[in-house]
């Protein structure tokens, strides 16, 4: 995977831990290549900049997985089933009983992200 920085109001930090966390899932999902469109781009040329926005929905829609990373999306305070059970198993339970998120309650979460109000969302 080629990785070019750029000026995205990342720093690149950021942006690595993104590509991090991208490779680790799709080879989890048993994916070897990633591309991550803001990351992979070079809007520093124009022409290179409209052609990607012209490719993007091809692009999309010939993946064979999108990963998303919603970095406004929040569950503190929430612990999934699976992680609930874990820390059950490692010792005495917590003063306080976990949340957990119910469907409704990831949905909405899920929808409040500002990635589901850009006009060219999959």
């Amino acid at each position: 995977m080629g990785y070019r920085g750029g000026r995205t109001g990342k720093t690149s930090n950021q942006r690595g831990r993104r590509i991090e966390l991208t490779c680790n899932q799709a080879a989890i999902d048993g994916y070897h290549y990633v591309w991550v469109d803001t990351n992979d781009i070079n809007k520093s040329s124009n022409a290179e900049l409209t052609e990607a926005i012209n490719s993007m929905f091809q692009w999309y829609e010939n993946a064979r997985i999108c990963y998303v990373f919603l970095e406004d999306l929040s569950v503190v305070g929430f612990e999934t089933m699976e992680e609930n059970l874990l820390n059950t198993r490692r010792g005495p339970r917590p003063r306080h009983e976990p949340q957990f998120l119910t469907i409704s309650a990831i949905r909405d979460r899920f929808t409040e992200c500002k990635w589901f109000t850009r006009g060219w969302t999959l």
